[in-house]
Order: structure tokens, then sequence, then C-alpha cells
């Protein structure tokens, strides 16, 4: 049985054991969110074959964050990660098929590694992590050889890597993911809110 006061002074030292551990998980929910949350993005939509006949010249929003990366008819894609970040290129039901290389530079189609071979297709789900700092580059060659055309020959004129620009640029920072600064987008967002809920605990 409680008198007096006795039940607050037992709730004063609850709240004052709970809110340390409330801002410890709350900095680690922080960190693991910039951390493991990568880039979506649209990887069909960085091709011009697959943009709208009518879009106008300020581009085309392809991925989650949606400030991250904007496709520009006749431009390759482009988009900054931090190091140890990743990027998903994920798409479904597109107009055409499509691959996914690794290339040494922003003007070469030849790949050096393959993340999706071949001719492609209409639906892709892969993840690309960057454990280094660095520029990447990335391309679709859907058509552009023998080995990734459909019925076997090769045309210029339908190759995806240099008639339609679909290439991507991805640049990664030297700040690592779970860095103060390194979120954007919904992870940054979601880092801002656990900031401001640990700092009115403070």
């Amino acid at each position: 049985m409680f008198f007096g006061s006795e039940p607050h002074r037992l709730e004063a030292h609850a709240a004052a054991f709970r809110i340390p551990a409330m801002r410890s998980f709350l900095a680690a929910a922080a960190s693991l969110a910039v951390a493991s949350e990568p880039v979506v993005i649209d990887w069909a939509k960085c091709c011009d074959c697959e943009l709208p006949a009518d879009m106008d010249a300020a581009g085309l929003l392809v991925s989650v964050p949606a400030a991250a990366v904007v496709k520009v008819p006749g431009e390759a894609c482009r988009v900054t990660v931090p190091k140890g970040g990743a990027i998903r290129f994920l798409f479904e039901g597109a107009q055409w098929q499509h691959n996914l290389v690794a290339v040494a530079s922003e003007e070469s189609c030849e790949a050096t590694e393959t993340v999706v071979g071949g001719v492609g297709g209409p639906s892709m789900d892969e993840t690309v992590e960057f454990p280094a700092a660095g520029v990447f580059h990335y391309a679709c060659t859907h058509m552009c050889t023998d080995e990734t055309a459909l019925g076997g020959t090769a045309n210029d004129a339908y190759c995806h890597c240099t008639a339609f620009s679909h290439k991507l640029v991805v640049t990664v920072d030297e700040l690592e993911a779970g860095d103060s600064g390194s979120g954007s987008g919904t992870s940054g967002a979601f880092s801002l809110a656990v900031l401001a809920i640990s700092a009115a605990l403070l």
C-alpha cells in the first residue's frame, strides 16, 4: 500500500531509467535507418525508350528518395550515395527488356561486370552495394551485342546504351552510411525526427 507521494516518486524513478534507454534506442535506430535503406531506382525509366513522348526537358523523377535521381532525355541518370550505401535497381512491367552491367566510363558500353546479363527482362530487383568511395558507371546493353539482342543480332539503332542513353553515373561519397549528415530523403527525414525526439528527452 502506498501513502502520500510514494507512487509519484516511483514513477519518477521509472522515467529516469527509461529515458537513457530510449535515447540509446533512438540513436541506434537513426543510424540503422540511414545505413540500411538503399536508394531505389526505377532502372527502366533511366532509358529514353521508356519515357513519355510528351515529357518536358525538366526530366522525370525515377527514384526513392524522389530527389535523388532525375532522368533527362539524352543524358545518363546520376545519383550520389554514401560509402557503404546501396542502390536497388527495381522495376516491373516495363515496355521493353533491360539488362544491367558495369562499364568503365560514361561513354563506354562495354561490360566490365554483369549484374543482369543477356537480353535482360521486363522486370528487375537487384541491389548493388558500394563499399568504397569513387565514381561508378552502369549501362543497359540490350540490343547492343548479339548476346544481348532479341533474335541474336545486334542493332545499333536500338542499342539502349547508345541510342537511348540508358546509363547511370554513381558518385560514392567518402562520408559513410550511418555517419551524421549522410541521410537523405526518407531516411534523412527519419533521422531528423529521431534527433528531434532525442532532444526533447534531454
